[in-house]
């Protein structure tokens, strides 16, 4: 799936905005597999979107669950010495060679489809390579039968320098941990006045001395006249453009009174947030060391964590139930 996030009319930077690939790749022994056509397009999804001349100016990421280990071999062509014979520049720009982390050192067949694919379309992983998990090369995945690293974050060779930093939480709720991607954009408002932006015009008022067609904002015109004549400081400015404000408002929109707070009722409670950091421990313990005693100890803790959830929240749903049969039916 590929989402295209924008960003404001308002805002310069270098991209428009980024075009964001979710995957999924169902494992080999999965019945949603179509063999190796699910690689090729993913692959030509991909081109067809990079040269896609309105989303030129758009930053690519893609990510997701690709079951693909990759350990640490390289997801770029390693040029060989030899190059007396065929000119660099007439067929393939030179990668830039990335060494990359990787606790897992396990690859597998889909692992180097995965590599293979970042080679012919210049997509490289962050994994392992960024921020706070370039130093750790984390994995992705915790199961019964061990830890791995098959969820990754990928963009373009020449776009990584626009990623500030990687991690990978440690969240006990699923298998697969999150992965929290930082980018470095800069990032500028375009610049408009300032008073009209900070005071917009809230009450249209024509003093008698002004024509009908002049429009006249109560806001900025006293203190602007006060500010003139020096007999105003900014802080009192300040206050009287407060208060003004605060009194056309009034006229403008009316007062409310606010309404009596409400008890706030949820099932998720002291005991919840005990047990899920008594699984978060364990959960880093067990990224740490892969010892299975810590991940039985991390199963059993997940599991009291998950039931608990799993309980309150049952306990709390006839509560909810009760509370929406008592509101009044609305009526026209």
């Amino acid at each position: 799936m590929w989402t295209k996030l924008s960003w404001s009319a308002t805002t310069n930077t270098v991209y428009k905005g980024i075009i964001l690939g979710l995957v999924y790749m169902p494992p080999l022994n999965s019945n949603h597999r179509r063999d190796d056509d699910d690689w090729k397009t993913l692959e030509d999804e991909f081109s067809n979107l990079r040269n896609t001349t309105e989303l030129k100016d758009y930053l690519f990421l893609v990510t997701g669950d690709f079951n693909a280990r990759t350990g640490t071999l390289p997801d770029f062509i390693e040029l060989d010495e030899i190059s007396r014979f065929v000119s660099q520049s007439d067929w393939y720009p030179e990668d830039v060679p990335l060494p990359r982390k990787n606790k897992d050192p396990v690859v597998n067949s889909e692992g180097r489809k995965l590599l293979d694919l970042c080679k012919r379309s210049r997509l490289r992983i962050l994994n392992g390579r960024v921020g706070e998990d370039g130093r750790i090369g984390e994995y992705t995945f915790t199961g019964d039968a061990g830890s791995s690293t098959i969820d990754y974050v990928m963009t373009e060779e020449d776009n990584m320098h626009l990623i500030d930093d990687i991690q990978i939480i440690a969240n006990p709720l699923s298998d697969h941990l999150p992965i929290s991607v930082t980018l470095k954009l800069q990032v500028e408002t375009v610049q408009t006045d300032i008073a009209n932006r900070l005071f917009p015009i809230t009450r249209l008022k024509h003093p008698p001395a002004q024509p009908p067609d002049t429009r006249w904002n109560p806001i900025r015109e006293p203190v602007w006249q006060q500010l003139q004549a020096g007999t105003a400081t900014g802080e009192s400015a300040m206050d009287e453009v407060l208060q003004t404000l605060e009194k056309e408002l009034s006229i403008t929109l009316g007062t409310q009174q606010p309404r009596p707070s409400k008890p706030a009722f949820t099932w998720y409670d002291a005991d919840c947030r005990t047990h899920k950091r008594t699984a978060t421990r364990w959960l880093k313990r067990l990224l740490q060391t892969n010892k299975d005693s810590d991940r039985a100890n991390y199963r059993a803790a997940r599991n009291s964590y998950r039931d608990l959830r799993r309980s309150k929240k049952a306990a709390f749903l006839p509560h909810m139930q009760c509370q929406h049969r008592r509101r009044e039916p609305f009526s026209l």
